[in-house]
């Protein structure tokens, strides 16, 4: 996927999570700013095969809200977080990226919807993980809009990477 590819598909992403959750914000109309992240995202990830991305918006009053995610490459995790504010276009937001190979622990859990009486689990539930970094760094996975089976392989590959 080349950088352009890559930040149609960023861009993609948060269009999609922007008009699940945050179209209220903005009056439904599309903001500078996504275009900004989504470049920036992909400049951050050039060369890297996007494996995994999730988003998510947090909500805080009608005029103000959160966008927080990441994308996992195969060598790279990149955060990016920044407050919304209703009507306006720029936003300020930071994006940082994180070599996987410096992670030191990694924190995973799954959760398991009610089952139907029968006692069957329904595998591999709702994970999510926590990466921390050498600097004291986290980011959260498995808390936004993502696609759940780049997820679990994503979760599946992380203890191969602890030392």
């Amino acid at each position: 996927m080349t950088s352009k590819e890559h930040a149609k598909y960023v861009y993609d992403q948060l269009m999609t999570a922007f008009d699940a959750h945050g179209g209220r914000l903005n009056g439904g109309r599309i903001p500078r700013w996504r275009g900004e992240l989504a470049s920036s995202i992909a400049l951050a990830t050039a060369g890297e095969d996007i494996e995994h991305l999730e988003t998510r918006f947090e909500i805080e009053d009608d005029a103000n809200g959160w966008v927080r995610g990441a994308v996992v490459t195969a060598n790279l995790v990149v955060s990016f977080e920044f407050a919304v504010t209703s009507g306006k276009d720029d936003a300020e937001f930071v994006v940082q990226t994180r070599a996987l190979s410096s992670i030191e622990r990694v924190d995973v859990r799954a959760t398991f919807p009610p089952n139907d009486g029968e006692g069957v689990v329904l595998w591999p539930g709702f994970p999510t993980a926590t990466l921390v970094f050498g600097d004291s760094h986290t980011v959260r996975l498995g808390r936004g809009s993502y696609d759940p089976k780049s997820l679990l392989s994503v979760i599946q590959r992380l203890p191969a990477l602890l030392s």
